[in-house]
């Protein structure tokens, strides 16, 4: 923290080759924060550009490739950026790799209106989006069953 100086949490943005992929602001943000996208190369390299749109230094902690299936996405060209993806567990923990082959990441999702399902049978996973079994293993349900089940988050822009 605080490499450059200037005591501010950076703020900047992302872009692939010349097109703005998203605004990355560090403000409130406690344990990083992560940016996903699912991008189809039309050459054979990639320009990932940190554009500096204030006083503060760009910086990134890692920059991660994975190769998916032609079929898992379908788009001909362009971009698919992620918005989320969680899944329902009463855990703090993440699930990535070795439990999801492609390397995703699951954030958990609980509030206090809903109480979660599991099992322990091994679920049939194997189609194109090859959900890690952490995942397929998990329900939610609500807490008061005579309430619906309602999830509300916003998207930020």
């Amino acid at each position: 923290g605080n490499y450059d100086g200037l005591n501010q949490l950076p703020s900047f943005e992302l872009h692939i080759g010349p097109n703005n992929w998203t605004s990355v602001s560090t403000l409130g943000v406690t344990n990083g924060s992560i940016h996903e996208m699912i991008h189809v190369l039309t050459t054979n390299h990639l320009q990932v550009c940190l554009v500096k749109t204030g006083d503060t230094t760009p910086f990134i902690s890692s920059l991660e490739l994975r190769p998916l299936n032609n079929n898992t996405y379908v788009t001909q060209s362009g971009s698919l950026i992620a918005v989320s993806r969680v899944y329902f567990s009463p855990t703090s923990s993440f699930v990535r790799f070795d439990e999801d082959i492609h390397d995703r990441t699951w954030v958990p999702f609980s509030d206090n209106t809903t109480s979660f399902l599991s099992t322990n049978v091994s679920v049939d996973t194997s189609n194109l989006y090859n959900v890690p079994q952490p995942v397929a293993k998990t329900a939610a349900v609500p807490a008061n069953v005579t309430h619906p089940l309602t999830l509300d988050w916003s998207l930020d822009e």
